[in-house]
């Protein structure tokens, strides 16, 4: 998924799905996180994001990983949260609720996506590849391995590097950045002009 097609599912959401999308793509959290999310753990004033728990079949579960994390939102994440935070109901409420105004349920957000999808006119997505763009999105800007594996948490680095989808140009960028020129792939193509 690049920013171009996560942009246009966003745009064929509706609020309550784009938030939880934006939750998912932005902060990198599971389905049973983004379900669990409550706004005690959405610090705006220090923009952090601390995953504390997770919901699996209307169970209040620990994350994925046994442990919390902390992460920092972006300015676009900040925005969409400090949006809907008017409307939470008290401090303990979920951030991502459905239209009516209830707590996602188990395959909820997965069938939200999935209209989204269809209303965008793409297909062969999940809920998950929003994590999966985060991620990746994170490795095409230079973030280590290390920290990215945190912010995800996962327990074992080979599971982060498996979500670092590099295709021809990430590859290219990655070999431009070493010798401060352009690359001429075996097309003849000029890559970029420096």
């Amino acid at each position: 998924m690049r920013r171009a097609d996560l942009e246009a599912i966003l745009e064929a959401s509706n609020a309550e799905g784009r938030l939880a999308f934006e939750v998912a793509a932005l902060a990198g959290l599971r389905t049973s996180e983004v379900r669990g999310l409550r706004w005690s753990d959405v610090d705006l004033k220090v923009g952090i994001i601390t995953v504390r728990r997770g919901l699996t079949l209307g169970v209040e579960v620990t994350p994925k990983s046994h442990h919390q994390r902390v992460i920092p939102m972006g300015p676009r994440l900040r925005a969409t949260l400090e949006a809907a935070a008017p409307k939470k109901a008290s401090p303990w409420a979920s951030v991502a609720i459905t239209a009516r105004g209830k707590p996602w349920g188990e395959f909820g957000l997965n069938q939200a996506f999935g209209r989204a999808l269809e209303r965008a006119k793409l297909d062969g997505w999940s809920f998950h590849d929003l994590r999966h763009f985060f991620v990746t999105e994170l490795f095409r800007n230079g973030a280590s391995a290390v920290a990215i594996q945190q912010l995800a948490g996962h327990a074992d680095l080979a599971t982060t590097q498996r979500y670092a989808d590099l295709d021809a140009n990430d590859l290219r960028s990655a070999i431009e950045g070493i010798h401060g020129n352009s690359v001429v792939t075996a097309r003849g193509d000029d890559v970029a002009k420096q």
